[in-house]
Order: C-alpha cells, then structure tokens, then sequence
C-alpha cells in the first residue's frame, strides 16, 4: 500500500513541476519563475529643476542662492507651456550683483530648465547657441545638456574657468 502512495506522490510532483502545452512537447517555465512585471511605481520620477538646483547649489560654494522659477517670474514665458520646459530654477552666482529675483533669469549666473525629452534639450540649445552666433552681441553662454535637463551657464557673468566647475559639478549631479 505504501508503494503505490509513494509513486503517485512523485508522479504528482512531477507533472505539477513541469507543463506542456503538448504530448512530447517542451516544458514551459511556470508563472512563479517568469520575470515579475514592470509597473509605473517601480520608475523613478523625473527629478525637477529644484532638485537639480539644490544639488548644484550644495556643491558649489560660489552660487549664493537658487531660485525656482514660476508662472509668474519665468523671464522666458516657457513654463508649462507648449513646446516649453515643465521646470526651471536660476542659479544666482557669487559675482551676479543685479539677481533680485528669478525674474533676472541667466544673468543670474546659471539656469536649470527640464524639458519633456531629450530632444527638446537638443532643439534649445540649438536654437540659443544659432541666436548668439547670429548677434554676438547678445553675449554668450554653455549650454550642458543632460537627458531631460539643461544647464546654461552665463559667458558674461561668468568666466570660461568658473564655467568648467560649473559643468563638473553638473556632471557629478546630473550624471
């Protein structure tokens, strides 16, 4: 009586270990060691240009103050707009005198915008470095693209050898 327990006790494990969808068929991996599903929770969000900024700011002696820019304050009129960037903050740098508020945008120092992707970045410094070309006068400016974000650091506020720390540190915080 034991024996006859024993096999089928195997055959049960054996067929409840593997499945096929037909008679001499291969086995197929059963749902519990299939990869578990990505859900929308397991993606972190997008970091803002607060976050970016802050970031900066803590590891830059020189920028004074960040400043996060709103509806009302963006000098560019491109917040939350179309084909505008969803955050920006200004960075006000230790040599910008004339930063009062985030109104005074670049001439702050430095500005972070975060676009929707990764071409939008392209196409704003596309279009910024092809006005400064065209009207040098206009002064210049880095643009350090990253992903969805873009640092602009000010050519007259700041000169090219404080613009090389700029761009390390947003490397290191923008990675």
């Amino acid at each position: 009586m034991r024996r006859p327990l024993t096999i089928a006790v195997i055959l049960l494990a054996a067929t409840a270990c593997s499945s096929t969808d037909e008679p001499g068929g291969t086995a197929t991996p059963s749902v519990a060691s299939r990869a578990p599903a990505v859900t929308t929770s397991s993606i972190p969000p997008a970091r803002t240009a607060k976050e970016y900024a802050a970031a900066l700011k803590a590891a830059m002696p020189r920028v004074k103050r960040m400043l996060v820019v709103t509806e009302t304050s963006d000098s560019n009129n491109l917040l939350g707009r179309p084909n505008g960037y969803t955050s920006a903050a200004v960075l006000s740098d230790k040599v910008a005198t004339q930063c009062q508020s985030a109104r005074d945008g670049i001439d702050c120092g430095a500005v972070v915008e975060v676009w929707p992707d990764a071409q939008a970045v392209a196409q704003r410094v596309s279009y910024i470095q092809g006005i400064l070309k065209k009207a040098p006068a206009l002064g210049s400016e880095w643009d350090y693209p990253a992903g969805t974000a873009l640092l602009r650091v000010n050519g007259k506020v700041v000169r090219p050898s404080v613009a090389k720390t700029y761009e390390a540190a947003w490397r290191r915080v923008a990675g």
